[in-house]
């Protein structure tokens, strides 16, 4: 199998001309999203749902009248050998209506800004809040107020071996069989179970050697829903290797994250109160729900006795490649912000860091320590 991708990065699909790439000796087809009939006339299953979400938007396994990123599928072509194949992607014809772009998810959050997706209300996938302690009071009382701005890019994990599949369904026993380069072979099961309406028992996912993860490949993708329909469609094996390029434009990335935080303190350091406000970029659609923007402001306020927190968040779409959890999965960017908070009260002050940090830590005749916050449950944390 190969691909046929979107090299806009948002823009209405008009038309796709598939004639070309039939003609092509070894071809055996070129399937699109109606190809498949109603079965794929539904997006894709998100793994994590949460009821935060405002815009619940996922992707379908082919792009129906709209792209969103440059890379988002488009049209499936089987052929007898991987080199037939994407010889013949190549003579696809897409005519493409352009749609205004949403790059910098500051810029998206704006009143009147353009829309990632035509029709949507505005680009906020979601906004939640984190808060406890008296934060008004903490700024209005403290002899020292400082604020930062920090901006954490993307970053594009590159395992040695990149994602690849292949699927192949016998009809007699009705039983599906994948073979997946992933760290999760049960979620890609039932996240393909779901989708084409089957018991998860009839349905099998290999997943051998696999040359490095690193989070990306414990999520589920569209080239793996793919790959079973054309293999329950067509009745024959099929295999996608992905290649250095499409790992760059279609494999998930993380952070992204712009954010402003003010901090107040006394004279020797001493944390009072924290504000905290993140946009997340995540990119153009919510493949894993909140799980990695969540993570990322949750943790607060870490190993620190930090008295009031209001942390706010922002989950927003751009036309770019969905974000996902990629190692740390959100903690990380949050540690970041609290050892550079740290450090700007240390620079500020003109004390110690190692001081500073040892003036909040959580202390042992504090534990087992709450910090203030509480699960939806209402158990402190």
């Amino acid at each position: 199998m190969a691909f046929v991708r979107s090299r806009e990065a948002h823009a209405r699909v008009l038309s796709i001309d598939v004639t070309a790439a039939l003609s092509v000796p070894g071809v055996t087809a070129v399937l699109t999203l109606k190809d498949f009939g109603d079965i794929a006339a539904k997006t894709m299953v998100q793994a994590y749902p949460n009821p935060a979400i405002k815009q619940n938007l996922t992707q379908y396994p082919l792009a129906k009248d709209e792209v969103c990123y440059v890379g988002e599928a488009i049209a499936v072509v089987i052929a007898d050998s991987r080199y037939i194949a994407e010889d013949a992607a190549e003579r696809v014809v897409v005519e493409y209506e352009s749609l205004p772009v949403v790059i910098d998810a500051r810029d998206a959050v704006m009143t009147g800004a353009n829309l990632a997706h035509h029709g949507a209300p505005n680009n906020v996938g979601a906004s939640v809040a984190w808060r406890y302690g008296d934060v008004a009071a903490a700024f209005a009382t403290a002899p020292h107020v400082f604020k930062e701005s920090y901006h954490q890019h993307r970053g594009a994990p590159h395992s040695m071996e990149g994602r690849a599949v292949l699927a192949q369904y016998e009809s007699a026993a009705d039983q599906l069989t994948m073979w997946s380069s992933t760290q999760s072979p049960f979620l890609v099961r039932r996240f393909v179970a779901q989708y084409l309406g089957r018991e998860e028992s009839g349905i099998r996912v290999i997943a051998p050697g696999v040359g490095g993860g690193f989070g990306p490949k414990a999520g589920h993708y569209a080239e793996e829903l793919v790959a079973a329909l054309v293999a329950i469609k067509l009745g024959r094996p099929v295999k996608w290797t992905e290649d250095r390029r499409e790992h760059f434009l279609t494999t998930t990335q993380q952070r992204d994250q712009f954010w402003e935080v003010g901090v107040a303190c006394d004279a020797t350091g001493k944390v009072l109160g924290l504000r905290a406000k993140c946009i997340h970029d995540n990119g153009a659609y919510l493949p894993y729900g909140l799980l990695l923007a969540l993570t990322s402001v949750v943790p607060f306020p870490g190993a620190y006795t930090i008295p009031a927190v209001d942390a706010s968040l922002d989950v927003v779409f751009t036309n770019a490649v969905p974000t996902t959890p990629i190692r740390g999965a959100g903690r990380p960017n949050v540690a970041y912000i609290l050892e550079r908070t740290i450090d700007t009260i240390a620079r500020n002050l003109k004390l110690d860091r190692a001081a500073v940090r040892r003036a909040n830590f959580v202390r042992t005749e504090q534990m087992p320590y709450q910090t203030g916050g509480k699960l939806p449950s209402g158990l402190s944390i």
